[in-house]
């Protein structure tokens, strides 16, 4: 299991690399003014987010197997609202172009959301082989 811990984290990792390009090339192009001004502060609230939220989930697993969709759920729902929560404070604390903060915000929501399910599929096939 810590070998799983682990290749999760270097994927998260690699990841996170991957959005960072995109965003210094998006700055790079005369379309940078869709990029918020918090977009790296952002980056790095979704990875440690990521990496809690993954680390949780997996140690719960480790402790009782048998509950593993209780502990996966419950590491969506703290990502849900520690997300709801930061753009609630941003938005109340009145900052500029809060519609691009907005869109921002919640596309690299998505873009780990959609990391995330892909890791968790390809974790799953790669068990359910072992066990056939």
């Amino acid at each position: 299991m810590k070998e799983f811990k682990y290749k999760s984290f270097v994927k998260l990792i690699i990841f996170s690399l991957f959005i960072a390009l995109i965003i210094v090339v998006l700055e790079l192009t005369p379309i940078s003014y869709i990029l918020h001004d918090y977009i790296w502060g952002m980056l790095i609230f979704y990875f440690l987010l990521s990496a809690v939220t993954s680390f949780l989930t997996e140690y719960g697993i480790r402790r009782q197997p048998n509950n593993f969709q209780i502990f996966y759920f419950g590491g969506m729902g703290i990502r849900v609202f520690a997300s709801m929560l930061v753009a609630f404070v941003i938005i109340i604390a009145g900052n500029e172009q809060i519609v691009t903060f907005l869109l921002n915000f919640f596309a690299l929501y998505l873009f780990f959301l959609i990391f995330e399910i892909y890791t968790l599929l390809t974790n799953l096939r790669a068990n359910s082989k072992k066990s056939t």
